[in-house]
């Protein structure tokens, strides 16, 4: 909500938003830490040259530093791949951007049908890994057939998928369930943000998958922060095995790779069926027992020694897909003249009390730059067909 007050909290979260520290930003504006930190704890107010500064250096509207949340927003655990090695600093900034995309993606249903969440709950089907996978399948019909482009999975079962520049490499993906609650109402999503440095798009099925994993698994947990290492990496593994016993259903799988398990060119041939990449298949076949423990280690031996582990067969070869629920709505919003670029971002600050810039939300929904520019009333063609076909 727009007010007449500079709002404190603001500051803090913007500048956390974007990873810097107090001296970092005091530095910026041409004053200590310590004035930052008053700016924060509302013993000071930025004059009009600092609040420019600010501005320009955080990169978030003037408006956005004098309103407030419309929505209270309460959260699952998050899932990071590397949550003990992932800083403090690099883990709060990326879930503050889950916020904003739950509060996107909740103005946007207000005119678009998006799939509705189907995630089904596995606690009662055995307790296996292996039973859970193969219940999912059940559920969500995919009977023992590859999965051909996960990311299009999770988004049919109504999960938010988007993808972000991480600037910390060990942020490869990560998930969390966040809820938007406004009085009596409230809305809950899973979202899923695979990171930009992940090329490959046999190992961002296995990434996709493995969160969805998460979501499914270890909601239970009451504090996933509380986890000590063992416990951590215990719940990283079976989130791997669910993803392997997931894309890999046994059965089928089985009965393929068993036909030639210790030749890496036979794998290369399962990877164009399977869309998983040689390391897990690798890995898939000795959970069935397909190869032995010595055989596990040779196959990984060779895949070094012909620098697999870094890059794959096919890898360079198959185009890297993103998620499209995101795009093929707001085209849908800005075709069908529901919005222009101006009106949807006055109407979702308006709704969410969170104030974007239009570059900010096109990194959040992974668009490509300048895609509201396309949508900015005035900006007309200078040109024009003759004959229209």
């Amino acid at each position: 909500m727009l007010n007449s007050n500079f709002n404190k909290d603001r500051l803090k979260e913007a500048r956390m938003y974007r990873g810097l520290s107090l001296e970092e930003l005091g530095e910026a504006l041409g004053v200590s830490k310590q004035m930052i930190s008053k700016f924060e704890q509302d013993l000071a107010v930025p004059n009009a040259e600092q609040l420019f500064l600010l501005v320009q250096k955080l990169s978030f509207p003037k408006s956005f530093f004098y309103t407030k949340d419309v929505f209270n927003y309460s959260r699952g655990n998050p899932y990071f791949r590397a949550l003990m090695s992932v800083s403090k600093r690099e883990k709060v900034r990326q879930l503050m951007k889950v916020e904003n995309i739950a509060s996107l993606r909740d103005f946007i249903e207000l005119e678009i049908e998006f799939p509705k969440v189907s995630l089904p709950d596995l606690s009662n089907f055995g307790e296996g890994v292996e039973e859970k996978a193969l219940r999912l399948r059940e559920v969500w019909e995919l009977g023992e057939r590859p999965i051909n482009n996960m990311l299009e999975l999770l988004e049919e079962k109504g999960i938010v998928v988007t993808e972000l520049r991480v600037s910390d490499e060990s942020v490869d993906a990560f998930s969390q369930r966040i809820s938007l609650n406004k009085g009596d109402s409230s809305a809950t999503y899973y979202v899923v943000v695979l990171g930009s440095n992940k090329k490959s798009f046999y190992r961002r099925q296995f990434d996709a998958a493995h969160e969805l994993a998460h979501l499914l698994l270890h909601e239970s947990i009451d504090d996933i922060e509380e986890l000590n290492n063992v416990e951590f990496k215990a719940m990283e593994r079976e989130a791997d095995k669910f993803a392997g016993s997931l894309l890999l259903p046994a059965k089928e799988f089985k009965m393929d790779v068993s036909v030639s398990p210790t030749n890496l060119a036979y794998y290369k041939e399962l990877k164009s069926k399977w869309k998983v990449s040689i390391g897990a298949m690798v890995v898939r076949a000795r959970q069935l027992d397909v190869i032995n423990g010595e055989e596990y280690q040779s196959l990984f031996k060779a895949m070094s020694r012909k620098g697999w582990r870094k890059e794959e067969p096919l890898d360079a070869l198959t185009p890297l897909v993103s998620a499209s629920a995101f795009k093929e709505g707001l085209d849908l919003l800005f075709e069908e003249g529901l919005y222009t670029s101006e009106s949807f971002l006055r109407d979702f600050s308006a709704y969410s009390g969170r104030y974007l810039n239009y570059s900010e939300i096109e990194k959040l929904l992974n668009l490509e730059e300048g895609y509201f520019s396309k949508y900015i009333v005035g900006n007309s063609k200078l040109v024009s067909l003759k004959h229209k076909v």
